[in-house]
């Protein structure tokens, strides 16, 4: 019998629209890869809350670019780049009425997973 069902965040229960390194480009003319890099040389995904905001990694690209985007506007545009997959929401949420167990699993860094936990209700429930 199964107790439990786990979903993927990225790429199950929501679609990014693209990639933020290529929709970074598309608006301020940072290279995809370079913007890409940022987050692969200083390990983004395995940072913690203790060692501050990830916005600071990329403080030397914006400054190369001569980009002024406040981190309110930054996170803005990269959290909300996605599209629900409201099919697999209803989904998980019938298995949880039924009596499963449900569970998100992702590999996000802090600040996404802070913003699903805080804005979207079917993570709560």
């Amino acid at each position: 019998m199964i107790k439990l069902v786990v979903f993927d965040l990225d790429g199950v229960l929501i679609q990014e629209h693209c990639y933020f390194s290529r929709l970074f480009q598309k608006l301020y003319g940072v290279p995809h890869q370079e913007f890409y890099q940022v987050m692969k040389d200083n390990k983004m995904l395995q940072r913690t809350r203790k060692q501050g905001s990830n916005f600071d990694l990329f403080k030397d690209l914006l400054k190369k670019y001569r980009i002024e985007i406040s981190e309110e506007r930054f996170w803005e545009l990269w959290l909300t780049n996605f599209k629900v997959n409201q099919d697999i929401i209803d989904f998980a949420l019938s298995l949880k009425r039924s009596g499963k167990k449900i569970g998100i699993l992702s590999d996000n860094f802090v600040e996404r997973a802070d913003y699903f936990r805080n804005n979207f209700d079917w993570v709560k429930k």
